[in-house]
């Protein structure tokens, strides 16, 4: 499984997962299992990569819906 796929089958399971600088945040704490922190360990950085990714499009996004009179926006 790539970071993408990860991502996805966690939230088919319920879980929110989050980017806080180097850790990742996952909820519910009481479902996470053995086997799904090696998986998150082993794709640890792609994950959050992909999430800090997904929030930056989350904010372009929003800006643009925001501001339809704009045709470009950069998020840092």
């Amino acid at each position: 499984m790539d970071a993408i796929e990860i991502i996805k089958y966690l939230k088919e399971l319920d879980f929110s997962i989050k980017a806080d600088g180097e850790y990742l945040k996952l909820a519910p704490a009481a479902k996470v299992t053995e086997e799904l922190i090696q998986r998150l360990k082993k794709h640890k950085p792609a994950i959050i990569a992909e999430l800090k990714r997904e929030e930056r499009r989350g904010k372009v996004l929003k800006m643009l819906a925001d501001n339809p009179s704009i045709q470009r926006a950069f998020v840092t």
